[in-house]
């Protein structure tokens, strides 16, 4: 009894897997130039920006101003083949607007060559996705004993995933000297997850093979809210001297300051009209747990970045490194969840098996970008950068689930335009997205489902295939410029 189940309660985990939430730390790059340029703002003064990537190099700039950023529209594609089995697949595919990026100096320190101000309110992640399948087939399922021959299935399964970030930065900078400046950047950020996934299989056994029960049906549903606010500090220095730039940011890690959720999970089995000798059970599960303190971390990371004008062209290159954060709890039920029928053994065991938690590893990603001013008031720019996933899994697996990832390495490519003129600019952009694996986990197999709830096959490797466009615009208002200022 225990075994069937305890197994019924990984329902509420076997799916978790599944490609959603993203864990990606270059995917949404602020500023329109700066995502342009895969990032170069780290080494040198584009705009404001800076305030949010390097506040040393602000102290670089010969105009001051504000810059606001969006986006024309992104398109997005997962694709998995073979997901749930052999021609079995899942596809997701959204048009949406990104939140942008508002930046400006602030002109209220007296000396201004020698400190600067600067504030900024920008989305730091936006990510939707959302899956739905189902399947149909016969198979031998339920044991010969109970249902002789083979039996009809019917499944289905959806995930839906909303994952919000807006942050305001604060940003000052101080000029060391001729060459160098330092700089610090504050930054508060508002977290806001929503994830509901839902999965139910009904199996039909064959009336006239005289089975001992008319239906087994399986169902599990949970729903998590999750809103988590941190503070994060940024300290950074920027150097320059003739054709040279260089940037150097270090970024702490991320510290909670308030957080609050819930949880909603229910799961059952059960069996319709089983014989009067059967042995099969059936069991009910639900949580429903308010006033939650999930956690969020984000860990230390450095960057840093080199740039070199060639005649009427930048050349930049950059690296950052993120550190790796051990297994952690996001949230767990508080107290026992509701079972029946209730057994000690069973309900310290579903509560450990709706444990979120979250394990990250530490990687490197590279930009490699190019400006090239054309003309006094037009430059052409281009760059690509390496967006590695973040995912890791202990070994052997804890109990409980990891929330789902994109577990598949993604690289961008962009190509944009700046247009200027007398008291402003303006830059257009496109963004290319592509990732993939071919040894992605399936997150869930028909493929030799069992009778033991809940009734999962053997998961195999699947082929997962992401594509995206994106369109960038910013707009750069100039509120005091330098007159003899270089033309970029």
């Amino acid at each position: 009894m225990k075994a069937r189940f305890t197994t019924i309660l990984l329902a509420l985990g076997v799916f978790f897997p599944a490609a959603a939430q993203d864990n990606h730390y270059e995917g949404l790059l602020m500023g329109s130039k700066n995502a342009i340029l895969s990032g170069a703002a780290v080494s040198k003064w584009l705009d404001q920006t800076a305030v949010v990537v390097n506040a040393a190099t602000m102290m670089s700039a010969q105009e001051q101003g504000f810059t606001f950023n969006s986006t024309a529209g992104s398109y997005d594609k997962i694709y998995i083949s073979d997901a749930f089995g052999e021609g079995l697949d899942l596809s997701s595919d959204d048009f949406y607007l990104y939140p942008g990026l508002v930046a400006a100096d602030l002109p209220v320190l007296k000396n201004q060559q020698k400190n600067r101000l600067g504030i900024a309110i920008f989305s730091r992640l936006a990510d939707r996705t959302r899956f739905a399948g189902n399947t149909t087939g016969v198979q031998n399922i339920v044991n010969d004993a109970e249902a002789p021959g083979a039996e009809t299935y019917l499944g289905q399964y959806v995930l839906d995933i909303e994952l919000k970030e807006t942050t305001g930065a604060l940003a000052w900078s101080r000029r060391i000297s001729d060459h160098l400046s330092t700089g610090l950047t504050l930054m508060a950020i508002f977290r806001n997850h929503r994830y509901r996934e839902g999965f139910d299989i009904n199996i039909l056994p064959q009336p006239e093979n005289n089975p001992a029960v008319d239906l087994v049906s399986v169902e599990s549903d949970i729903s998590l809210k999750m809103n988590v606010n941190m503070a994060q500090l940024r300290g950074s220095l920027a150097w320059n001297q003739g054709p040279w730039s260089a940037g150097l940011v270090l970024t702490l890690p991320s510290i909670r300051l308030w957080s609050s959720g819930n949880m909603l999970a229910e799961a059952s089995l059960v069996n319709i009209k089983p014989a009067p000798d059967s042995t099969r059970n059936s069991y009910f599960l639900s949580v429903h747990q308010e006033k939650q303190r999930p956690v969020f971390k984000y860990p230390m990371s450095v960057t840093a970045g080199v740039s070199r004008q060639v005649d009427n062209a930048v050349l930049y290159v950059a690296c950052s490194w993120y550190s790796a954060l051990d297994r952690y709890v996001v949230m767990a039920p508080a107290n026992e969840p509701i079972l029946y029928p209730p057994n000690a053994e069973n309900i310290a065991y579903s509560k450990q098996a709706l444990e979120v938690w979250s394990s990250n590893r530490s990687l490197f990603n590279l930009l490699f970008s190019t400006e090239w001013n054309a003309k006094p008031n037009l430059a052409v720019m281009g760059g690509f950068r390496t967006d590695l996933h973040y995912a890791q899994f202990p070994d052997p697996e804890p109990a409980g689930f990891q929330l789902p990832k994109k577990i598949w390495n993604r690289y961008h490519v962009n190509v944009g335009v700046a247009l200027q003129n007398k008291f402003s600019r303006w830059i257009i952009g496109f963004e290319g997205t592509w990732g993939g694996a071919e040894d992605y986990r399936q997150p869930f197999s028909f493929d030799g489902i069992s009778d033991i709830p809940p009734f999962e096959g053997k998961a195999g490797n699947s082929d997962v295939r992401q594509f995206g466009l994106t369109g960038n615009i910013s707009f750069l208002f100039f509120v005091n410029r330098d007159k003899e200022q270089n033309k970029e």
